[in-house]
C-alpha cells in the first residue's frame, strides 16, 4: 500500500526531473545558437565585419587624348601638382574647457605684454587657479596703466572679455572670467580646428587665400574620413618648391601629382571639343560599388561628352583598411585603372585655324566637308572661346556673359533661313518633275504679283526680263523661283528636301535636337502655327524664306550632294578610336539618302553655280580665283521686324569645279550680301588651304 511519503517522493521526483529538463534546455539552446552563428552564418558576419573595416575607393583612369587629322594634339592630360592633408595623421584629443581657456588666456597675455611693453601682474599660478575655481569674478592683468599704455591698447583693440577700469584712482586692465571662458571641444572639432589652422599657415607660406574652410573640413571628416583632404590645386613651381622645403615640419602634408585636362590649341575647335568636369557616381549600382570616388574627369559638352565612355577609360579600385572611427589605417591592395582610348578626328587643324582667322571679329560659321567621304575638315563657329579659360572658377560665367553668345555653335544650329542658297535644290526638283526644262523661260518684271495684289520684289527692281533656269540661278532671280515653286507645289518641294536630309538630324557627333532644322510641310505648319498652308508660303520657301530653317552644316551636305551627283552623305567628325595596340573602331563613309534627279540635271545645276562666280551677271564675282575654280550660290535672308531688318548672308560652294573635292558653306550674321560678305571668305579659305596642301605635296 502506497503511503503518503511514497506519493510525496514520487511527485518530488517528477518535479525535479522537469526542473532539470528546463535547466538543461537553456544551455542546449545557447549552444545551438552559437553553432548557427559560428558555422552556418560565418560568411554573413564576415561580410559585415569587412564592410565596417574596409573601404573601396574608385581610382580615376587616365583620359584619352584627342587628335586632329593632321596629327595636331587638341586635348591632352597635363601633370597637376596639388597639396593634400592626411586627416588621419592630424587627429587631436578632446580639449576641456579648462585647457581651452588656459591656452586662450596665455596667448592673450603674450599679446598684451607685446603691446604694453611689460609683464602683466598675473602669474601663471594665479591664472590657473582662477580658471580652475570656475570663478565668475574678474582678474586684474594690469594694476596701473599710463595714458600711453591705454592708447596702445585701444589702437590694437582690446581682447574679448577685457575692459579698462579705474580702481582706487588707478587705471587698470581687467578680465571677466565668465566672458573669457572658452568652451571645450570634442576630438572631431579639435581636429577640424587644427586642420583649419594648418591650412591657413600653408596658405600664408605660398601666398594664397585658402578655399577650404571649417565647413568643408568638417564635411570631409564626416563623409570621406579615409581619403586625403585636397587643400590647394594646380601649384605653380615656386609654390611647389616652398612646400617641398617646409613639408617635414607640417604634419599630414602631402604633395601629389595628378592629371588635369588641357587644350594645347586653346580656342581651336572649342565648340566641337567641348569640355570636362568632375564626375560623381550617377547610378545606384555605382554608389553601392564604391565607398569613395577620387576626382575623375567627365565629358560635359561636345566630343568630350559624346565619347565620354571611350575617352574616360575604366576606373580602378583600391582597398583600404580603416579604424573604428572610419579614418584611414592602411592600404590593402589595388586594381589599376585602364586608360581611355584616343580619339582621332577628321578635322584638319590647319583648315580649322584658317577658317577661324577668316571669321575673326564676325558672328557666323564656316563648314568645309569632303564631298566623297563626308569627312568634316573644318567646322567653325564665331565668336569662339578659350577652352583653357574654363579652368578658372569664374571662366564659364565670363564666357556666358561675353558679347556674341560665344557658347552657341552656329555651325550646327539649324535656325537660319537659307535665303537663295536653297534655289539650286528647288531647280533640281522642278527639272526632275518636268515642271521646267533647261529652255523654259519665265519673265521677271522686278517683282512677282499675286492675285490679291500683294508683291514680292526681286533684287533687281527693274527686272531681269525673261530667264532660263541657268540664268535665274546666276542672277538669283526671285520671281523665276517663285513661279517655279508654285508650279511644283509644297508637297514635291517637301519630298525633295527630305531626300536632301533638310529637317532631319544631320548625324554629326555633336548634333543635338536643335540641329534638325525645318523643311516646308503642310502638317508641320498646321501643328506649329495652327493654320493651313497657302500659296504665299510656297512662294517664300521657293526663295529660302518663310517656313524653312537650316544650319551651315546642312547647307554643306546639300552642296556636297549636288557636287557628287546626288549622294547625301552623313557628315562625320571622327575618323577612328585607337589605343596603344592600334585601331579599336574606324568610322566608314555613310549615306543618309539620295536626291532623285537625272545626271544631266545635276550637271546643269553645277554649271549654273559656276556661272554664279564667273558669269557675265554673276552675283559672286568676289569668289573668282586664279588658284582654284569655285562654283557656288549666294544667299541673303532678311530677318527681324520691318523697321529693324537685319541680313544673314550666305555663300555655299564646291571646288574644284571640274573635279569636286570640297564643299564649303559660309554664314555671316548682319552682313551686307552673300556675294559681298560671305563669298570672299570662302574663296580665301579654299585658296589658303589648297596652297598649303600643294606646298606639302611639293615638299614630299
Amino acid at each position: 500500500m502506497e503511503t503518503d511519503v511514497d506519493r510525496l517522493r514520487r511527485a518530488c521526483t517528477w518535479r525535479l526531473l522537469l526542473l532539470a529538463g528546463v535547466f538543461s534546455l537553456v544551455p542546449l539552446m545557447l549552444a545551438g545558437r552559437l553553432w548557427s552563428i559560428q558555422v552556418t552564418q560565418t560568411a554573413t558576419y564576415k561580410a559585415q565585419i569587412s564592410k565596417q573595416t574596409f573601404r573601396r575607393i574608385r581610382l580615376a583612369p587616365v583620359r584619352g587624348r584627342i587628335f586632329a587629322a593632321d596629327g595636331a594634339l587638341l586635348a591632352d592630360n597635363e601633370p597637376s601638382h596639388d597639396a593634400y592633408l592626411h586627416v588621419h595623421e592630424m587627429r587631436q584629443r578632446p580639449v576641456s574647457s579648462y585647457r581651452a581657456t588656459r591656452d586662450h588666456l596665455r596667448e592673450v597675455r603674450s599679446q598684451l605684454e607685446r603691446t604694453v611693453g611689460r609683464a602683466v601682474a598675473v602669474t601663471d599660478t594665479q591664472l590657473l587657479a582662477a580658471i580652475g575655481t570656475r570663478s565668475s569674478g574678474e582678474l586684474t592683468f594690469y594694476r596701473t596703466l599710463s595714458p600711453e599704455n591705454v592708447a596702445r591698447l585701444r589702437q590694437s583693440g582690446l581682447p574679448d572679455g577685457f575692459r579698462i577700469a579705474r580702481q582706487l584712482g588707478a587705471v587698470t586692465l581687467v578680465c571677466s572670467l565668465t566672458e573669457c571662458r572658452v568652451p571645450g571641444k570634442g576630438a572631431r572639432q579639435a581636429t577640424a580646428d587644427y586642420i583649419y589652422a594648418t591650412v591657413q599657415d600653408i596658405g600664408s607660406l605660398i601666398e594664397r587665400v585658402p578655399t577650404v574652410g571649417i565647413r568643408e573640413i568638417t564635411r570631409h571628416m564626416r563623409v570621406r574620413p579615409a581619403l586625403r583632404l585636397p587643400i590647394f590645386r594646380n601649384l605653380v613651381d615656386h609654390e611647389l618648391a616652398v612646400l617641398q622645403e617646409q613639408m617635414p615640419g607640417i604634419a599630414g602634408l602631402d604633395l601629389n601629382t595628378g592629371l588635369g585636362r588641357v587644350y594645347p590649341e586653346r580656342d581651336l575647335a572649342s565648340h566641337l571639343l567641348g569640355w570636362v568636369g568632375r564626375r560623381d557616381p550617377a547610378t545606384e549600382s555605382e554608389r553601392n560599388e564604391f565607398n569613395y570616388w577620387l576626382p575623375e574627369l567627365h565629358g560635359r559638352a561636345g566630343l568630350e561628352a559624346a565619347f565620354d565612355d571611350q575617352l574616360g577609360g575604366q576606373g580602378g579600385m583600391e582597398f583600404v583598411k580603416v579604424d573604428s572611427t572610419g579614418f584611414f589605417y592602411e592600404s590593402v591592395g589595388k586594381d589599376p585603372a585602364q586608360r581611355g582610348a584616343d580619339l582621332h578626328l577628321t578635322i584638319d587643324s590647319r583648315a580649322q585655324r584658317i577658317a577661324q582667322s577668316q571669321l575673326s571679329g564676325l558672328r557666323g560659321a564656316l563648314v568645309a566637308m569632303d564631298v566623297d567621304s563626308g569627312a568634316v575638315l573644318a567646322c567653325v563657329s564665331a565668336p569662339g572661346f578659350d577652352l583653357m579659360g574654363l579652368q578658372r572658377e569664374s571662366g564659364y560665367g565670363e564666357i556666358l556673359a561675353a558679347p556674341g553668345t560665344p557658347l552657341r555653335n552656329r555651325a550646327v544650329h539649324a535656325d537660319y533661313a537659307p535665303g537663295s542658297i536653297v534655289k539650286p535644290l528647288v531647280a533640281l526638283c522642278a527639272l526632275d518633275h518636268g515642271v521646267i526644262d533647261p529652255a523654259t523661260e519665265f519673265p521677271c518684271p522686278g517683282y512677282y504679283a499675286f492675285g490679291d495684289g500683294s508683291r514680292i520684289s526681286c533684287a533687281v527692281k527693274s527686272g531681269h526680263g525673261s530667264l532660263t533656269v541657268s540664268q535665274a540661278l546666276e542672277r538669283s532671280c526671285n520671281p523665276f523661283f517663285i513661279e517655279t515653286g508654285l508650279k511644283l507645289g509644297v508637297d514635291r518641294l517637301e519630298a525633295t528636301m527630305r531626300e536632301a536630309n533638310i529637317g532631319e538630324l544631320p548625324g554629326l557627333e555633336v548634333s543635338r535636337r536643335w540641329s534638325r532644322g525645318r523643311r516646308p510641310s503642310r502638317t508641320a505648319l498646321k501643328r506649329q502655327l495652327d493654320r493651313n498652308w497657302r500659296a504665299f508660303d510656297t512662294a517664300l520657301v521657293s526663295m529660302g524664306q518663310g517656313f524653312i530653317n537650316i544650319s551651315p552644316l546642312q547647307a554643306t551636305v546639300v552642296t556636297a550632294a549636288i557636287a557628287n551627283g546626288g549622294h547625301v552623305l552623313k557628315p562625320r567628325l571622327v575618323e577612328a578610336l585607337r589605343d596603344d595596340k592600334g585601331p579599336i573602331e574606324i568610322w566608314p563613309r555613310q549615306f543618309t539618302g539620295k536626291i532623285d534627279a537625272a545626271p544631266e540635271h545635276f550637271a546643269l545645276i553645277r554649271e549654273a553655280m559656276r556661272s554664279v562666280v564667273v558669269g557675265a551677271a554673276a552675283t559672286a564675282p568676289s569668289a573668282r580665283s586664279e588658284i582654284v575654280q569655285i562654283a557656288g550660290k549666294t544667299g541673303t535672308a532678311e530677318i527681324g521686324p520691318r523697321d529693324a531688318r537685319r541680313k544673314n548672308t550666305w555663300f555655299t560652294c564646291f571646288a574644284p569645279y571640274d573635279r569636286p573635292r570640297y564643299a564649303v558653306t559660309v554664314l555671316v550674321e548682319d552682313g551686307q550680301s552673300g556675294g559681298g560678305t560671305a563669298a570672299p571668305i570662302a574663296r580665301k579659305f579654299l585658296e589658303e588651304f589648297l596652297q598649303l596642301q600643294r606646298a606639302e605635296l611639293a615638299a614630299d
